[in-house]
């Protein structure tokens, strides 16, 4: 029993290894997004007396997206991805470590549809696509890649935020249709989610208001 019980923790840990790096893909994502909009906005003038502080930063936070999904794609046989939750899925299932409701033949359907969207060889566009800028860009600079005069790498080999998004939104898809076909959250029936952003996600906001306070300060005190 005991023997059992460290099985199912195991997966369980998976699984929430891999939602937390869905979460923080996705919360630089948001994070990105609003940056750029309060720079084109409401806070331009703000952010616009440290323009290479704040371009950098919000790069960055798209940057760190992009390595976390690369992170939940990889197909490595070493790394925890998406593909490794699968496979272990696929090992748990024929000791009986699925519920019983699952028929076979529905579990190996679907488990063939998920790998054929995330595993090493994935039919999926947008997953080619991550890998492709991961093994010219993110872990590696490639040659070829470097001699180009090409200032984004995303330019180079396009990734819209939106087609991140979709990344984002499959992964947790899947997470959370293994997650209520599995017995690592059967207490939560079929209500199993994952959190999608960090808590304070919003925090952005108390920063660029303070630096607009900090701004306006000076104003005011000349005006008085």
């Amino acid at each position: 029993m005991s023997k059992s019980l460290t099985e199912v923790g195991e997966q369980k840990r998976r699984f929430e290894v891999l939602a937390g790096e869905l979460g923080i893909a996705n919360t630089h994502l948001y994070i990105y997004r609003k940056l750029t909009e309060a720079r084109e906005a409401e806070f331009a003038d703000e952010l616009y007396k440290a323009l290479d502080f704040w371009g950098y930063t919000i790069q960055a936070h798209v940057q760190a997206a992009v390595l976390r999904l690369c992170r939940v794609y990889d197909s490595n046989g070493e790394t925890l991805g998406l593909q490794c939750l699968l496979q272990c899925l696929v090992r748990a299932a024929r000791i009986g470590h699925l519920n019983s409701q699952v028929t076979q033949k529905r579990f190996a359907q679907q488990v063939k549809s998920d790998l054929n969207f995330c595993a090493g060889h994935s039919t999926d566009a947008l997953v080619k696509k991550l890998r492709v800028l991961r093994c010219k860009f993110v872990a590696h600079r490639n040659h070829e890649f470097s001699m180009k005069q090409t200032k984004d790498s995303l330019a180079e080999y396009p990734l819209t935020i939106g087609e991140l998004q979709s990344l984002i939104d499959d992964g947790f898809s899947v997470l959370e249709r293994w997650a209520r076909w599995s017995k690592v959250y059967d207490a939560y029936g079929e209500g199993v989610l994952f959190p999608r952003y960090a808590s304070g996600k919003d925090d952005y906001l108390f920063v660029l208001k303070s630096l607009k306070s900090a701004l306006q300060q000076p104003k005011r005190q000349e005006s008085g």
